[in-house]
């Protein structure tokens, strides 16, 4: 059995027919991840043409039940790559809804070839990521992938991710950061626990804020009333990400870790 490190996928998420793609093409063959509280599946898919690619497909039917959130994790998954692409950092990889799947209704996220072995913890011994950066650190002195992981911070921030464990940060061929596994995000509630710490204090650059400000005045727009955000998360979930995204954009930086909750998911890996 070829290992998932030795896949490559010839779809790209750059690709701008990736959704179609995704939406589109057959099931070919499932191969279930083993390990996964949920059922996951890696999916070889065959598009219109004949050529192969790869995704990963998340069934309903396989979610286990939380207390804390609704069924239908798929929902979040998919807004969690809609947000991704409103903020225009393309964290998340493009994700679709199959209704169609050969276990009905799920999640279709482009799979994202990765040395497995290789997460947030490796990375951040690898560039040497401060444990508590102090306000003095300015964000144009980070490397580019230090500004990624930074902006997948603020992105399970607002996003609210309650799962954001480091082997659910993944590193590309091309030294691209990818966040994946987005199913518990959204909650009215604070949900926060992730692994990623580290930029508590360094204030957000310009763009960063431009990028924020934009899509929250695009989420708060009613002649918007279309975007598919609006139909994968309930109303409530919608205003309490809005508040997020305005309490960053006050704050012009992350919080540190709170003490008084957990604040890391488990497993850490």
């Amino acid at each position: 059995m070829t290992s998932i490190v030795d896949i490559t996928n010839s779809w790209s998420p750059t690709d701008p027919t990736v959704e179609e793609l995704l939406a589109e093409s057959t099931f070919d063959t499932l191969r279930q991840f083993t390990g996964a509280s949920n059922y996951v599946f890696l999916a070889s898919m065959v598009d219109q043409s004949g050529n192969k690619g790869f995704a990963v497909y998340k069934p309903v039917a396989g979610e286990q039940y939380l207390w804390d959130f609704e069924s239908g994790l798929h929902l979040r998954e998919v807004a969690a790559y809609e947000l991704s692409k409103l903020l225009g950092w393309n964290l998340i990889p493009p994700t679709v809804i199959r209704q169609d799947g050969p276990h009905g209704n799920g999640s279709l996220q482009l799979f994202i070839g990765h040395d497995p072995s290789t997460h947030f913890f490796t990375m951040e011994q690898d560039i040497n990521l401060p444990e508590n950066p102090d306000r003095a650190v300015k964000y144009s002195e980070l490397s580019s992938i230090e500004m990624s992981l930074m902006k997948l911070a603020v992105f399970d921030y607002i996003s609210n991710n309650a799962d954001r464990k480091a082997g659910h940060v993944l590193i590309d061929e091309k030294q691209r950061i990818w966040g994946i596994d987005n199913g518990l995000c959204f909650h009215r509630d604070n949900k926060l626990r992730t692994v990623i710490w580290n930029f508590a204090g360094i204030e957000f650059d310009s763009k960063l804020i431009v990028d924020l400000q934009r899509t929250l005045e695009f989420l708060s727009s009613p002649i918007d009333m279309n975007c598919e955000l609006y139909s994968l998360i309930s109303s409530s979930e919608l205003e309490s990400l809005l508040d997020r995204i305005q309490t960053l954009i006050t704050e012009r930086t992350l919080p540190a870790m709170p003490s008084e909750f957990r604040a890391f998911p488990w497993p850490l890996i």
